[in-house]
């Protein structure tokens, strides 16, 4: 019941978790829009996805149960602690490897990357090369200009997804910087990430894992 409970309620915890998880993305202010939680009440509770979130919260609340009782209650003639430990030691030595491995550098942003390496430019199988960006934030900047001073300024605009499928930039800028620079910036950002030769994440862990 726990299960099926959370699998009901987690999608509208959604948007609130990609504002922690990707604070430099433009889902920082997802949380707060009515549409997302209309979107998801329309996609996840209907006569298919109900049925669906149902029968998997179920399936996985079983499987938890059966898995952990006998780490919670014991298995006769085994030590409890011997049993119990054994498992945490496993997983705390999983979570270490792969957290720390995430945190590893060695993945080039978007702008640092030589997409004219020849490793890159093969002509039997060439290779990708794998970078990153800081969100997709780093693409919605806009040449704009201060119709009082006459300066030229960069804006950063929200690009929304509509129900449709289409997308839609808010006129309403969510931040502004004096010059071009990060406006020029995101156009050869954005010409360079449609290039074959790179694959692209929007964040260095996703890059790296």
């Amino acid at each position: 019941l726990i299960g099926a409970a959370t699998a009901v309620t987690v999608p509208f915890v959604y948007p609130v978790s990609w504002a922690v998880v990707f604070p430099d993305m433009s889902s920082t202010g997802l949380w707060m829009d009515t549409e997302v939680y209309d979107l998801i009440w329309n996609w996840c509770y209907n006569s298919v996805m109900l049925p669906c979130l149902l029968t998997t919260g179920l399936a996985a609340g079983t499987i938890i149960h059966i898995v952990l009782q006998p780490l919670i209650l014991g298995v006769p003639g085994i030590p409890w602690l011997h049993l119990a430990g054994g498992v945490l030691a496993v997983a705390s030595l999983g979570l270490v490897a792969l957290y720390s491995s995430s945190a590893r550098n060695g993945v080039q942003h978007l702008r640092e990357v030589d997409i004219e390496d020849p490793k890159y430019n093969g002509w039997l199988f060439p290779s990708r090369a794998p970078c990153f960006v800081q969100g997709e934030s780093e693409f919605c900047w806009v040449l704009s200009l201060d119709y009082s001073s006459g300066e030229l300024l960069s804006e950063q605009r929200q690009v929304r997804r509509l129900a449709d499928g289409s997308y839609a930039v808010e006129q309403e800028a969510l931040d502004s910087r004096s010059g071009p620079e990060m406006a020029l910036r995101a156009r050869e950002l954005g010409q360079k990430v449609q290039d074959k030769r790179v694959r692209c994440y929007t964040s260095s862990r996703g890059a790296y894992l």
